[in-house]
């Protein structure tokens, strides 16, 4: 199993997969989100594995953010922000590969998915 610098597994997919990641580890973009007038500005995204996602509440009421599995995540366990206050951000990186929905716990129609690529 290969390990990254900060010590999370990373699926084994041969010495070229750990090259493009030690390269995004220094040169990837933030794939950001905005949460405006109670609605996502970029709801359907893609990201790279470890890509760092960020979602930014440029609104003025409270968000949570919460990734579901029943949601038809690729993931099978609950990933929930904390309450994302106006002016705040919150930030996750994906460990796995798939389409990930997600929608704020607090106003269920702002929702979108993020698709991982490698």
């Amino acid at each position: 199993m290969v390990r990254s610098s900060d010590g999370a597994p990373i699926m084994d997919l041969g010495i070229f997969t750990w090259l493009q990641y030690q390269k995004k580890q220094f040169f990837t973009d933030i794939v950001e989100i905005a949460i405006k007038d109670k609605t996502v500005n970029a709801p359907d995204v893609t990201a790279s594995i470890f890509q760092p996602i960020l979602f930014e509440n440029q609104d003025k009421t409270n968000h949570r953010i919460v990734f579901l599995p029943g949601l038809g995540n690729a993931m099978d366990f609950e990933v929930l922000s904390p309450v994302i206050q106006p002016g705040e951000r919150w930030g996750l990186e994906i460990h796995i590969f798939g389409v990930m929905t997600y929608q704020c716990t607090l106003h269920p129609e702002e929702h979108g998915t993020i698709t991982v690529k490698l």
